[in-house]
């Protein structure tokens, strides 16, 4: 027998994304006179105190993970 009523969900998956106003994050130097470097991918400080990995792309999530964890982010989010 046919169902007498057929119920389909839909919905979308957005990813975080970055706040308009976060500031950079540089990682320290190595080295005793040596500047500080970038991360990559890039880590950002949020207004609210988060610490985030920003990626552009998906491949990116996998070295992002790394950087997230030497970085002490909480989240990796998609630039906007």
């Amino acid at each position: 027998p046919e169902p007498a009523h057929e119920i389909v969900y839909e919905w979308r998956a957005r990813p975080p994304v970055l706040a308009a106003n976060a500031k950079p994050v540089l990682q320290p130097s190595d080295k005793a006179n040596g500047k500080p470097a970038a991360y990559d991918p890039p880590v950002f400080d949020e207004p609210g105190g988060r610490r985030v990995v920003v990626v552009d792309s998906e491949p990116q999530v996998h070295e992002a993970r790394r950087v997230a964890e030497n970085a002490g982010a909480a989240a990796i989010v998609v630039r906007k």
